[in-house]
This record gives C-alpha cells, structure tokens and sequence, in this order.
C-alpha cells in the first residue's frame, strides 16, 4: 500500500530533478537533507540513519534530535547543523539499554554517511550479535562488563558451580606447580653458592 505520495514524486527543485525531496524531516539524514536543494543522490546509508533515529525513539521515547519550526528554508539549514551536534546517548536516557545497543544507534546515527554501516545486512548481524550474547561486530563496542556478562551467557557450564570449582582446582595445582619448579630453582642456585664457597676454601 502506497501511503505517501509525495515520496514517489519526481519532483524539480531549483531547477534540479530530484527524487529524494520527499520524507519526513525528523528522520532525514544530513545528506537526505541537503538533497532537498542540491537534488544529490543519496545511498543506502541515508535509510540507515532514519532506523537509527526509529531506534533511538523506541529506546528512549524522544528523538535524538530537536524538532524545527519555521520557514522550511530555516528549518533544514538548522536540521542540518543539529545532526552534525553531539546527541544525548540513548543509554543515558534509558539505563536499561545495554552498550552494545547504544553502540548500534550511534553507528547508525553518525553524520558521516561512510561512518555507518555499508548495509542493512551488517546492522542486522550485528543485532544477532546481540541476541546471541556476542559483541557486535562492526559498531565499536568497549563495555568489559557487558562482555563479561555475555561470555558468562555463552558459556554457561563452565560458570556453572561444578565449572568453577574445576576452573580453581586448576589455578591452584598451576599455582602448586609454579612454587615447586620455583622452589627447585632457588633449591639448585643455594647448593650452587655452596659448592663455590667450598671450592674456594679448598
């Protein structure tokens, strides 16, 4: 069902033909927005960002960036600016977002279309990453407590009682072992300073 038509318009604006005017201004790309007066050609990456934007409202029930009012002329020129602007993170707003899916927002929200992700298929492994306990795999990731945590999840045996316990029976015949060998060593350099003492008093 077509819903909009104004999207699949081919609209001329300022003399250029453009394809890519329509859309809804809060979920616009940077780029998606300059195209409504330059008529530029925009690519996948400008869908990326109005998801992450999607995301970023879901998550914490405001949009990551101001809602504009005015002259349509003023209205873009200032969206423009504000997507270049740092952004609340959505996991400041909402405690409960892991790192990991405030990392994905944030790789699709960057105002720098090369910046974010080449596909929606690397978006959506990385989501699987994060269903499946692992860290993504394309957004910069660097919560050890949440890698902690999913490696726990993932590897639920070896944390498992039975698991730990076997896990310190190894660290402490490791540790047994290193203090024997260590204790050998010191054991062979002190008969060593003995049989030079006596060598020398011979």
């Amino acid at each position: 069902m077509l819903l909009d038509f104004n999207l699949s318009d081919d609209l001329v604006v300022h003399g250029k033909p453009n394809l890519v005017t329509g859309g809804t201004l809060p979920y616009m790309s940077p780029e998606q927005l300059k195209a409504v007066s330059t008529g530029d050609k925009i690519s996948t990456q400008s869908d990326i960002f109005s998801l992450g934007v999607i995301f970023y409202e879901l998550l914490s029930g405001q949009r990551p960036f101001s809602e504009r009012h005015g002259p349509f002329e003023d209205i873009v020129t200032r969206a423009i600016a504000d997507r270049q602007q740092t952004y609340t993170p959505v996991a400041r707003l909402n405690p409960a977002v892991p790192p990991s899916i405030s990392a994905i927002v944030e790789h699709c929200l960057s105002p720098d279309p090369s910046a974010r992700y080449d596909s929606m298929e690397m978006l959506a492994d990385d989501i699987s990453c994060h269903l499946e306990n692992r860290p993504p795999q394309h957004a910069t990731h660097v919560s050890l407590k949440e890698h902690t945590r999913k490696w726990i999840r993932r590897h639920p045996r070896l944390t498992s009682a039975g698991g730990v316990f076997t896990i310190a029976a190894m660290i402490l015949a490791l540790l047994f072992a290193g203090l024997y060998t260590r204790g050998l060593a010191i054991a062979r350099l002190e008969a060593g300073n003995l049989l030079d003492e006596i060598e020398a008093a011979l």
